[in-house]
């Protein structure tokens, strides 16, 4: 235990919607939906407008993009994806076809905007982030802009959602995993690697988003429970850019602890794997839900590679997380990303 931290009694996560094991829910369909005709055919309608003309969705308010029947159809997917259900869920029919350029950005954002407030990812994203390898001549800051496999993590916000338009060449599933799955079987297996997940790790932020990157003035545990609640506070790159500026190290229990951990979210008795189609949506509760990619190949061309769009949602019914969350704050408009003020030290 580091620095003479009192730890809370680790307890195992609780029986819920939240707790699954990918096996077992691969075979249920709670978690797939598909859009209707009728919803399809209201976003083409709300698209006659911007349909090739080069807009952005940050010059869009809700105003314009009015779709009751979309939102009405998102509903039981918004139950499905919250800390009370299983936290992750597919969209399959969303209309792509005869659709180019931003178009597709616009479609995406008003998907998101059905399920609740789209706030900006930050930096160069803005509101939509084009999940794409930019190959190795483009300077790349995010996990959206590199290709090959990602380790199991969060998104540092309530909820993303991916939607698919190329699939690459071939690989590039989706693995997820319940939090709450996760933690029970390293304390069955591994309680001693738990105990040091929980005493947590310093964190950095982006350099973009506070000038010199900022170290956390405090460890931020990798689970935390609250509420009957048990949440994933997982991020690899921010622990490690925080090595590496030399301000903070690892101890060999430590960096072992991380490599447990990555390697059990992977476990196949845990996971499960979702290949996206062109015109799917999967959707991510980031508190209940970890997420990775396996390796893919891709096309040479940039225009025929593996691409995703992806939107980031500040969910402000859901229950707010406690300090030593690894979570992005927002700005009332939803237009400016703040890297967690409270937990900052003097960097």
């Amino acid at each position: 235990m580091a620095d003479g931290m009192v730890l809370p009694a680790i307890i195992p996560a609780k029986s819920s919607r939240a707790l699954w094991r990918g096996p077992e829910i691969a075979a249920s369909s709670d978690w797939l939906f598909r859009l209707s005709d009728d919803a399809a055919a209201e976003i083409r309608s709300c698209m006659a407008p911007f349909k090739g003309r080069d807009i952005s969705p940050d010059d869009l308010t809700e105003a314009d993009f009015p779709a009751p029947k979309l939102a009405a159809e998102l509903a039981p997917l918004s139950l499905e994806i919250s800390d009370h259900g299983h936290g992750f869920a597919v969209l399959k029919g969303v209309p792509i076809d005869g659709f180019e350029g931003r178009d597709f950005e616009i479609i995406h954002w008003a998907i998101g905007k059905a399920v609740g407030p789209v706030v900006t990812q930050g930096g160069s994203l803005g509101y939509i982030a084009h999940v794409r390898d930019l190959g190795n001549d483009v300077s790349k800051s995010y996990y959206a802009q590199v290709g090959g496999p990602l380790p199991m993590h969060k998104d540092p916000i309530d909820l993303a959602a991916l939607l698919c338009l190329k699939a690459g060449r071939s690989g590039g599933t989706n693995l997820l995993v319940s939090a709450a799955a996760l933690h029970n079987h390293l304390l069955e297996r591994r309680p001693e690697i738990l105990e040091r997940l929980y005493t947590g790790y310093f964190h950095s932020s982006q350099p973009e988003e506070t000038g010199n990157p900022a170290i956390t003035a405090e460890r931020l545990p990798l689970f935390i429970q609250q509420n009957g609640h048990t949440f994933a506070n997982y991020l690899q790159a921010p622990i490690y850019r925080a090595v590496e500026s030399g301000k903070v190290s690892l101890s060999a229990e430590e960096q072992e602890a991380l490599e447990v951990f990555d390697a059990e979210a992977l476990s196949e008795d845990l996971t499960i794997a979702i290949d996206a189609e062109p015109g799917d949506v999967l959707f991510l509760n980031n508190r209940t839900v970890l997420h990775s990619r396996t390796h893919y190949q891709d096309f040479e061309a940039l225009e025929d590679r593996r691409h995703l769009l992806r939107v980031w949602m500040n969910m402000p019914a859901w229950d707010r997380l406690p300090p030593g969350s690894f979570h992005y704050a927002m700005s009332e408009d939803g237009k400016e990303k703040i890297f967690m003020p409270d937990l900052l030290g003097a960097g």
